[in-house]
């Protein structure tokens, strides 16, 4: 597992950046998938915007695959 993470700021708000990847081996039920004993990955990245300290706007997008 890696996870990595950045917060820039610039004007006056403030944005973070968060990606993520995950691997495993699928050995139980998942979403009504009977285990397969396949290599899975997963991926994200999460892009914030900070107004104050409240999030004011979140972007995310996420992919996963099986071998």
């Amino acid at each position: 597992m890696s996870l990595t993470g950045e917060v820039n700021g610039f004007g006056p708000d403030l944005w973070g950046g968060q990606r993520a990847g995950f691997t495993g081996t699928h050995q139980g039920e998942y979403r009504g998938l009977a285990p397969t004993g396949k290599s899975v990955t997963y991926n994200e990245i999460f892009v914030v915007r900070f107004a104050g300290s409240r999030i004011a706007e979140i972007w995310g997008s996420s992919t996963s695959s099986h071998r």
